[in-house]
């Protein structure tokens, strides 16, 4: 550090204007480090997680370069004062030394080598940074790209339109319109039902998809979804999906059409198209954890194949992260198609629950179907089933609380023998398995389909 004499050492202000220079040229090629690194990083990166590095990139460059033009200014400054006091100590006028600069000089990094591979600082959001480092153009509003159709259904089941990016993955889900040419522009089924909102948890994504290209049907062939796992798959790459969004208060079930190719012209493509109502039963305990039930049958399957146990059928709990514990999931799951579960924070942060893989073969169907495994970790006081599901072909259960037994007057007529309580049998049979204890557990209650 220079020492300065009674603030009149040009010598010592001369060589502290040197180090700042030196410093401000290691900011410089910091910054242009840090370009170079998420130019690399996000060529092949895309997403909610690609977007917020961007949007702090971009931050981290303009700090840098925000921090290395104030010292370059400082800089200037400091030698401006050295000339003077020469000037001065010399007997001339002190106004000789040119003026000080009023607006800071933007910082820039020695050009590499060639120096075609130099390039001028980007803004990976909004385009060029501005030459004088002034403010660059805001980055695009994360739903900024659904349709009106989006917009509309995430208004209508929420109650506003749609503002973050997890907002903007809701409305997409629920639109029931399709894009792939293979639903010849069948739109999806989709069944909405509100929970109590925990703002800052975020959202849950449960996909179930036929990994393989297509599968095989008795007389006909389904096509597959054709894909791996994937955090950021479209709302119609799976068979079904469940998506719990914590923040608004509403849990989504969407089941999109499927698609028929008879056996004897498969190579010209899929020759019907059609699309089942996934049977759903939603529960939620007072600690926000939710507990859902799902079956969906295939349209195409012969009739009865439902009730022998040939469905997409499952259960599970999402804990959002009660006592302060990490979230997380448990349940039991068919062993066909694959499975995969996804959160995202508030802040487009995603990371994976749990991921099954099914098998890829075209007999996936036939040979997996009947059979489920479990994973996870239950809590004590929400044991896990140790029966087979119990399917229910085609209804969607709406259970509702047992209500509270008021006195009755004495019936006229007594019972021969008294009998344990039953569930009248026109009432729905919820398409969850039930254990030691009633499924998912006394301190869940019933989420009724329908919007807020």
């Amino acid at each position: 550090m220079a020492i300065f004499s009674k603030g009149a050492d040009p010598e010592a202000l001369d060589a502290s204007a040197s180090r700042l220079d030196g410093h401000a040229a290691e900011l410089a090629q910091i910054d242009d480090n840090v370009r170079t690194s998420l130019v690399i990083l996000t060529a092949g990166w895309v997403g909610g997680d690609a977007d917020a590095a961007a949007v702090a990139g971009r931050c981290l460059e303009r700090a840098v370069a925000a921090a290395a033009a104030r010292l370059r200014s400082t800089s200037e400054i400091l030698r401006q004062q050295a000339r003077q006091q020469r000037t001065a100590s010399a007997g001339g006028p002190a106004t000789s030394a040119p003026p000080v600069r009023t607006r800071p000089v933007v910082a820039t990094s020695a050009p590499l080598s060639p120096p075609s591979r130099n390039p001028p600082p980007l803004n990976l959001v909004g385009g060029p940074m501005l030459p004088d480092g002034g403010p660059s153009p805001q980055p695009p509003s994360p739903v900024a790209g659904l349709t009106a159709a989006q917009v509309a259904a995430f208004t209508a089941a929420v109650g506003h339109p749609p503002v973050t990016a997890n907002d903007a993955t809701t409305a997409a889900m629920l639109d029931p319109t399709t894009q792939q040419a293979k639903y010849q522009g069948m739109s999806s089924v989709i069944k909405t039902f509100p929970i109590t909102p925990r703002p800052g948890v975020g959202v849950v994504r449960v996909n179930l998809f036929i990994p393989g290209e297509s599968v095989f049907n008795l007389d006909s062939m389904n096509l597959g979804d054709n894909r791996d796992f994937d955090p950021h798959a479209a709302p119609d790459a799976s068979r079904v999906t469940l998506y719990v969004d914590c923040d608004n208060g509403i849990v989504v079930a969407r089941q999109n059409p499927s698609d028929s190719t008879d056996l004897m012209t498969q190579a010209l493509g899929p020759t019907d198209v059609a699309v089942g109502t996934p049977s759903v039963g939603v529960y939620q305990a007072d600690d926000g954890r939710i507990a859902i039930g799902y079956e969906a049958t295939d349209p195409f399957a012969l009739a009865g194949t439902g009730d022998l146990g040939w469905s997409v059928n499952g259960d599970m709990i999402i804990d959002p992260g009660t006592n302060g514990a990490p979230m997380s999931v448990s349940g039991t799951r068919g062993d066909f198609p694959s499975l995969e579960v996804y959160s995202t924070t508030t802040t487009g942060d995603t990371s994976t629950l749990y991921q099954y893989r099914a098998t890829g073969s075209a007999f996936g169907p036939m040979t997996a179907l009947p059979f489920h495994g479990s994973y996870g970790s239950p809590r004590p006081d929400a044991p896990w089933p140790t029966t087979p599901p119990t399917v229910v072909t085609g209804v969607v259960p709406t259970p509702t609380p047992t209500a509270t037994p008021t006195p009755t007057a004495v019936p006229t007529s007594p019972p021969s023998a008294p009998s344990p309580p039953t569930t009248p049998s026109a009432a729905p049979t919820p398409t969850m398995p039930l254990g030691p204890t009633p499924w998912p557990g006394d301190g869940f209650h019933p989420v009724g389909p329908g919007a807020r």
